[in-house]
């Protein structure tokens, strides 16, 4: 292998770790899915600050919208809100669910890890995994052009192979991606949280019947 296609493939390694990230970042954060999300939010939290009673059906119901998800209980999302910068966490919260936990009480509330991944070590060589999964994964999906020289691919070859390593290792890919940035930003979330702690207030709206 010469040193052109080494200086190929390392090019290739950085470009696929910078668009992975940006395509994560497209697919959560969309220009068109910003703004129903803005006009759907704007008219719930009218609702609930009107003097009219709503039924806690219609509440949960609101919340599960605004997330996203049923996955999510409406108290969990209720609670989200109350911290800052509550549109990034919620985006979080959603994306980490499956390694983090609620806790719920008369003291206080809190998002953490759930107990298999609250040991430091349990997540860091998790996001090992994942990253070089992706890296491997990525750099597979496009190994036809970087090798397209060196093995004298004809046009057909190239496409054929491409045909089959894009939708098979893209995939493969972009599944490593998002389970790296699951644990990523639940670390996030759970740390950015203890600085707003205080200013949280501890349970979700309940609208009273006149």
């Amino acid at each position: 292998m010469d040193i052109e296609t080494i200086s190929k493939m390392v090019a290739l390694v950085v470009a696929i770790a910078g668009v992975g990230w940006r395509m994560l970042d497209f697919i959560y954060s969309n220009k068109s899915r910003l703004r129903e999300e803005y006009k759907f939010a704007r008219d719930f939290f009218e609702d609930l600050t009107s003097q009219r009673a709503l039924h806690p059906f219609v509440i949960e119901k609101g919340y599960h919208a605004i997330s996203g998800t049923t996955a999510i209980k409406g108290e969990e999302v209720a609670y989200i809100l109350t911290l800052e910068n509550s549109a990034q966490f919620l985006r979080d919260f959603v994306l980490s669910r499956k390694y983090l936990d609620y806790l719920n009480s008369a003291e206080y509330s809190q998002i953490v890890f759930a107990r298999k991944y609250q040991n430091r070590w349990s997540r860091t060589w998790r996001k090992g995994i994942y990253f070089s999964g992706y890296v491997v994964f990525a750099f597979s999906a496009l190994s036809p052009l970087v090798l397209a020289t060196t093995l004298a691919f004809q046009s057909k070859q190239l496409f054929g192979f491409l045909a089959f390593t894009l939708p098979v290792f893209g995939w493969l890919a972009f599944d490593a991606i998002r389970s790296f940035a699951r644990i990523y930003r639940g670390e996030k979330l759970v740390a950015s949280q203890q600085k707003y702690m205080k200013k949280v207030v501890l349970s979700p709206p309940v609208r009273r019947r006149d």
